[in-house]
């Protein structure tokens, strides 16, 4: 999950300015290697060129020192500009307070969670783990899975849910994964109410709706996770591609209602544009 400070936005106006500063100097360093000491501009000026020697004598260290420092602000950047993302959740937040207006429970009770695709994870760790060392469990090692990227609200903001995500549909894992494979919008509401007791038709009548493994379902029941009675995903596009999916949930079985899905069209749109230069 995308997390992101106050001094953030600060880190990353350095990281850009020091990112244009070490080309620039890179350019330079190409100019200061191609001087000579016949060169009619320089040829009575020895201190000036006393220090081009010098600096010709180090330049392979100072292009090593450059380098590292263009690579850094290159990768730097590729976690998303903080502004875009104050921008995205504050989106996130405004759809969750719109879509879920009609309830008094608790934030994390009505969720909005935003999902990237995310191809060849060799280190993501599916829910049928049983082994630190074997991250991928049951699915194939380097899979593609839709991980959290954000989500609304201020709690619940340390889930490690991914959903299984493959080239092939008919594998694909949870409500989230299915509205990625089908490019269009799947909702189930009414989910029957679960508890750690619940037998196992109750149990596979909840993983059929919701597309899930009843494994999974047992697994989080277990472990004390509630689980939504009413859900909804939407595929994402962005730079003209599916980037992943908005998935709603909510512990009310009619938590999640056709308005907060076809109403705010505008909404997931805006959150497609926002992630282009996320």
């Amino acid at each position: 999950m995308k997390k992101f400070g106050k001094n953030q936005k600060k880190l990353y106006d350095f990281v850009e300015w020091l990112y244009i500063g070490a080309s620039t100097f890179a350019a330079f360093l190409g100019w200061v290697n191609s001087v000579k000491e016949t060169d009619p501009w320089i040829s009575d000026r020895p201190v000036v060129w006393h220090v081009v020697e010098i600096v010709q004598k180090y330049s392979f260290y100072l292009y090593l020192v450059v380098g590292a420092v263009i690579a850094f602000g290159y990768f730097y950047r590729r976690f998303g500009d903080p502004w875009v993302m104050e921008k995205l959740k504050f989106t996130l937040d405004q759809y969750q307070y719109k879509a879920f207006s009609a309830s008094t429970a608790p934030t994390d009770h009505n969720r909005v969670t935003l999902f990237k695709h995310t191809e060849n994870c060799f280190f993501a760790k599916h829910w049928s783990a049983k082994v630190w060392w074997r991250p991928w469990g049951d699915c194939p090692r380097g899979s593609n899975y839709l991980v959290p990227f954000l989500r609304s609200g201020h709690l619940s903001q340390n889930t490690k849910a991914i959903f299984y995500a493959p080239d092939d549909s008919d594998k694909a894992e949870g409500v989230a994964a299915l509205a990625w494979a089908k490019k269009r919008t799947v909702m189930q509401d009414k989910l029957p109410e679960l508890k750690a007791t619940s037998g196992d038709v109750a149990v596979r009548k909840y993983a059929n709706r919701t597309n899930s493994n009843p494994n999974m379902v047992r697994k989080y029941l277990a472990e004390g996770r509630p689980l939504p009675r009413s859900i909804a995903a939407i595929p994402i596009e962005s730079g003209g591609k599916i980037w992943g999916v908005v998935v709603l949930d909510s512990r009310d079985p009619q938590g999640v209602t056709d308005e907060a899905v076809n109403d705010y069209q505008v909404v997931i749109a805006l959150i497609g544009q926002l992630l282009e230069k996320a």
